[in-house]
């Protein structure tokens, strides 16, 4: 019983130092020291000298400024790879990254005697940053020990021949006959009897008798006579580490008192075996915490995905859009954007060219909603190439805090990852490397206030309002080409001054608008050309006349499938007029004319072979001069045609989202049939089987409010003309709508 007690208040005491040790080294405080490499003291004009910072923990990314006189020295290079320096006014700027997060603990900068001088020069640090390996925050200036402290330099002598700079003949790296720089007998590089470098005389601390670099007992370089006027705070703070270390020793320790006490007090046999098993399973446990995870940080996993958000006024009073890619995420394409917001209507890159669906977002891009333009922000992509937080990304932050290219404005922003301030520095760059390695799944800490909802513009804009729409002025004519249209003669036609009215508010962030008259001059089509070129002829003539591509406006023709999409299927469906879709076969009248050929078609056969065409009855890719041409032995027909009149028209159409409600009813039917008062093509072809011996093919119209057809060709090479007048259809971007217009009183939306 004795030897167990002794056994477990011996495995308790172990237990308790290990875990006091654990506790102490876990607050062990963040310190450096600043030293000259070789400490060097004879300085003449032209020698450089190398300043050493040395760290007690290796660090991963560091940001400060060195103040010196720079009269005296002049910077000339860091021989530490990662770190980067440039002269900023009176100090010089640093600041150093590891992608690797793999660290240094010693930084080295160059300096060049420049000027013979009496005085002793101090460097000093001011302004720092330091991040370790595995910490979260950045150690500053009240958490670092031996800041306060400067690297004094004595006096520097005028340059002679065989200065260590010069480098004349007989003279290699520095070194004159006697081995000046180096040690001359009594060692001359460090300090002479009683002088180390950074002390005045009788101060010996650290070195020995002629060893200047060495620094034995004490530190040389740590300890000089005088401070800068900026150091003159004493107080040290440590940073606290991730606690690994920390959180076990208190574990232990806890589980050691208690073995003691249940050794002591002589607890119940199985008591105290519970407890011993416990005290020992937590000390395998600790040990192997400590082995594998020291004082690595472990990220929590954000699973949020894409943040997109909408600001009015983020930069002064531009409007912006950001978009945080979590989850690892290192792009996104329009595509998933679009599918991620549904506000997302367009995007376009910063010459307002729309981007490909499976293209990049960059920085600088135009988001483009039912209402509004917004510049885009993506976090991390502070070099607008799309991708976040890759190299380039980060020598930005280098670069801005260096001074050499200051980031302004959206590149400002998506490079401020830390976001705790307006300064880009260590704790920016960080964020960047941990997101480059995968360490970190939340791209940005801390998102910008007053994010809001994009407005729609069709809690706006109602079908039927008016639209103060102006085209173009360059081009005011058009001629219709006899050699195209079939008929007689060359047909000009002038621009009209219309009215426009909201007919389709898409998804796509466009608006329709129709006139809300048709055009005041008739074109003319006839025979096989007629039917061939109609489509494209009308469309052209639209969007020659009355588009405005200064605000991204294009025309074009009233179609079939504009009033087809339009009717209510449920009160009559055209697909149930008498034949439409079946066929009909011609073995005597065998002709057809040549654009049938090209359309899409399920059924239409020329001598028994499906045709296979692949335009639209509304589609026409190019004008063409070819008429028609003769089946062998048969054509069949599919019909595509179908005939609605004014008074059943007038009830077929769905109801409409209007500003009069009044009218929802009967709101397309005026916007598309002009209330049956007027008469106009709609540009698209179509073939009617119902009339023997022939099939017809015609160009669509509506006329007097009734959706029908004018025949230009029959199979039997018949020959019809017909002139009808024109109903151009705009679509605009939505954005350009000045939503803050006062309707009620203007009767007309005003545009941007």
């Amino acid at each position: 019983m004795k030897k167990q007690l002794i056994r477990k208040l011996t495995i308790s005491f172990i237990m308790l130092l290990i875990s006091i040790v654990l506790i102490t080294t876990s607050n062990a405080a963040f310190e450096l020291t600043i030293g000259l490499t070789g400490g060097k003291t004879d300085i003449k004009v032209g020698d450089e000298v190398e300043v050493t910072i040395s760290l007690n923990e290796e660090i991963v990314a560091c940001d400060f400024e060195v103040k010196y006189n720079q009269e005296i020295y002049q910077f000339e290079e860091s021989s530490t790879t990662g770190m980067y320096a440039a002269v900023n006014g009176d100090k010089l700027s640093c600041i150093y990254y590891d992608l690797a997060e793999k660290g240094t603990s010693t930084l080295k900068l160059k300096f060049k005697a420049i000027k013979e001088t009496s005085t002793k020069t101090t460097f000093g640090l001011k302004n720092v940053k330091f991040r370790t390996k595995g910490q979260e925050q950045s150690y500053t200036e009240n958490d670092i020990q031996g800041l306060n402290n400067v690297l004094t330099i004595d006096s520097v002598k005028k340059g002679t021949t065989g200065n260590a700079t010069e480098n004349t003949t007989g003279n290699t790296t520095g070194n004159t006959t006697g081995n000046e720089t180096g040690n001359t007998t009594g060692n001359e590089t460090g300090n002479t009897t009683g002088n180390t470098t950074g002390n005045e005389t009788g101060n010996t601390t650290g070195n020995t008798t002629g060893n200047a670099t060495g620094n034995i007992t004490g530190k040389t370089t740590e300890n000089m006579t005088g401070k800068t006027d900026y150091n003159t705070t004493e107080t040290t703070k440590s940073l606290p580490k991730a606690g690994a270390r920390e959180n076990c020793g208190y574990v232990l320790l806890i589980c050691s008192i208690l073995l003691m006490i249940s050794a002591i007090f002589k607890y119940k046999e199985n008591e105290l075996n519970r407890i011993f098993k416990a005290g020992g399973l937590m000390l395998v446990i600790t040990v192997v915490t400590l082995t594998t995870l020291g004082n690595t940080k472990i990220y929590a996993t954000d699973t949020t995905g894409i943040e997109i958000k909408f600001y009015e006024s983020l930069i002064g009073t531009n409007k912006n859009v950001t978009i945080a890619l979590n989850n690892n995420m290192k792009s996104i394409n329009k595509q998933t954007a679009k599918s991620n917001n549904d506000n997302i209507i367009e995007i376009k890159n910063s010459n307002g060219e729309a981007i490909e669906d499976k293209a990049n977002i960059k920085t600088g891009d135009k988001i483009q909603t039912g209402t509004e333009e917004y510049e885009t922000i993506i976090y991390g992509d502070s070099n607008k190439d799309g991708t976040i937080c890759g190299e380039e990304d980060i020598k930005t932050i280098v670069n801005d805090y260096l001074g050499k290219n200051k980031l302004q404005g959206i590149e400002k922003i998506a490079a401020n990852l830390a976001n705790e301030d307006e300064k880009l520095d260590t704790d920016d760059i960080m964020k960047m490397i941990k997101v480059y390695n995968g360490k970190s799944t939340n791209i940005i800490d801390k998102e910008p206030e007053g994010n809001i909802e994009p407005k729609k513009i069709s809690d706006y804009v109602k079908i039927g309002d008016y639209v103060e729409y102006t085209p173009q002025s360059e081009i005011t004519a058009y001629t219709v080409e006899s050699k195209y249209s079939g008929y007689g003669n060359d047909v000009e036609v002038t621009q009209d001054n219309l009215k426009w009215r909201v007919l389709n508010i898409n998804e796509d962030g466009t608006i329709d608008v129709i006139s809300d008259e048709p055009t005041s001059e008739d074109v003319y089509f006839k025979g096989a050309l007629g039917y061939n070129n109609g489509v494209y002829l009308l469309n052209d003539y639209c969007k020659t006349l009355y588009s405005n591509s200064s605000i991204g406006a294009t025309a074009r023709s009233l179609n079939i499938e504009d009033i087809q999409n339009k009717m209510d299927l449920s009160v009559w469906d055209y697909h149930n007029y008498s034949e439409y879709g079946n066929t009909r076969t011609y073995e005597t009248n065998k002709n057809y004319p040549y654009q049938w050929t090209q359309e899409k078609t399920e059924k239409s056969k020329i001598d028994g072979n499906l045709i296979n065409g692949t335009i639209g009855q509304s589609e026409q890719k190019e004008l063409t001069e070819k008429t028609y041409s003769e089946a062998t032995t048969s054509i069949e027909v599919q019909k595509t045609y179908w005939n609605r009149n004014n008074s059943d028209m007038q009830s077929n159409f769905q109801k409409a989202d209007t500003r009069d409600n009044t009218k929802a009813n009967s709101m397309y039917y005026e916007l598309l049939c002009n209330n049956g008062t007027s008469h106009y093509w709609l540009a698209s072809r179509y073939a009617d089987t119902y009339f023997s011996p022939n099939a017809l093919f015609g160009l669509r119209d509506v006329h007097s409010g009734d959706v029908s057809g004018a025949s230009m060709f029959g199979s039997g090479a018949d020959v019809y003309n017909y002139s009808n007048r024109v109903r151009p259809v705009v679509s605009l971007p939505s954005n350009i709508i000045n939503i803050d217009t006062d309707y009620n009183t203007a009767k007309t939306w005003k545009l941007k």
